[in-house]
């Protein structure tokens, strides 16, 4: 079994008024302190791994905050999926495996499907991500890792895919194996959180 998380990270807005929204909007959800611009959100809803779910968050954060935002989903380490959104407009999205198939359908039923090599990438515009996030630089290196392969010739975790975008992107280490549910739980080691850079005590929990 490998990493099923999901999150999202805005662009501009502090936590107080992150909270303050999710709070107006009734949703559950953990937010991480603001670091260097970024406040990162995890979502209870979005742990289904619904992706319907995922727009619609993602989408109404970043047109009520007029920010930009960018809800990342791993599933079980096979697929690692993206949605960026500028002011509520979505502008660009990837799909490490499309040839997965219908996830949501097997992590509902609690079922694997059969086992195939992961197809190429699909989708993904370094040159849109790295202008939303002020990394012009990076923007070779973020091509690289949006194009590189899955599997043993490439990736061989997705969760290995979204370290590397999210140390090119310069984005918060929280948003790299963390979500709601696995916060949530009552006891985690203390290098759980160290590989996040989180501290648990400085967590904020909206609708729990």
């Amino acid at each position: 079994m490998g990493n099923l998380y999901t999150n999202i990270v805005l662009k501009g807005p502090g936590r107080a008024k992150v909270c303050e929204l999710l709070g107006h909007l009734g949703r559950g959800a953990c937010v991480a302190p603001t670091v260097n611009g970024y406040t990162v959100v995890f979502d209870r809803a979005c742990e289904d791994q619904d992706k319907a779910t995922q727009y619609k968050v993602s989408k109404t954060l970043s047109r009520s905050l007029k920010c930009t935002a960018i809800t990342f989903l791993n599933h079980d380490d096979d697929v690692l999926w993206y949605c960026l959104y500028d002011a509520g407009k979505r502008i660009d999205e990837y799909d490490s495996n499309p040839e997965f198939g219908d996830f949501i359908f097997f992590h509902l039923l609690n079922l694997r499907p059969r086992t195939r090599p992961p197809g190429p990438p699909s989708g993904g515009d370094a040159s849109k991500m790295c202008k939303a996030f002020d990394v012009l630089d990076s923007t070779d290196v973020v091509e690289s890792v949006l194009r590189r392969p899955g599997g043993r010739d490439g990736y061989l975790t997705a969760y290995l895919r979204h370290k590397d975008l999210a140390t090119a992107l310069r984005l918060p280490a929280c948003t790299v194996g963390f979500g709601y549910t696995s916060l949530n739980k009552t006891e985690q080691p203390e290098w759980f959180f160290r590989a996040g850079e989180l501290d648990p005590a400085q967590l904020i929990w909206v609708g729990r």
